[in-house]
């Protein structure tokens, strides 16, 4: 039912924040050639966007990435293999 490609879900679950990054499809471009290139920052993933996104996650996905996880993170090739080893409801 839920897509399994961690990328999909990461694209899916930014796009539902309050504030999605400006250039999604961009970022999108640059994390399927490189995503150790950029910080969750870069993302758009500030303190308040990253409990958003956790909560899209869940809600929306299916997968669980608790806050405190998530703030152990700083790119996005570490919240990538985060969602692919994340349980799922």
């Amino acid at each position: 039912m839920h897509p399994a490609d961690p990328l999909t879900l990461l694209l899916a679950s930014l796009a539902s924040i309050s504030q999605p990054p400006p250039d999604l499809e961009g970022l999108a471009e640059i994390l399927k050639r490189d995503p150790g290139r950029l910080s969750l920052a870069e993302l758009g993933l500030d303190s308040l966007g990253r409990l958003e996104f956790c909560i899209a996650l869940e809600i929306d996905q299916g997968v669980v990435i608790t806050p405190e996880a998530m703030a152990s993170l700083h790119g996005a090739d570490q919240l990538l293999r985060c969602i692919a080893g994340a349980p799922r409801i």
